[in-house]
């Protein structure tokens, strides 16, 4: 196997493997509150934005903080 196959098939795995945590996600919000979410520690609740700027690739960065009050 050359090194170009060997970096598709990488590349298929990591494709496939970012398409099963997006779906189990989606299903872990379907099933779940937003408190239920927190309380796991796999979502942040009372956050305001505090920051954002321009980053390579068309992106953008964003910064929160808690939320005072």
């Amino acid at each position: 196997m050359n090194l170009e196959d060997e970096l598709d098939r990488l590349e298929r795995a990591w494709r496939v493997e970012r398409q099963a945590a997006r779906d189990r996600f989606i299903e872990e919000r379907k099933n779940s509150t937003l408190a239920d979410r927190v309380e796991a520690g796999i979502a942040l609740t009372d956050l305001a934005l505090e920051e954002e700027a321009a980053a390579p690739g068309d992106l953008t960065l964003l910064w929160f903080r808690v939320a005072k009050g």
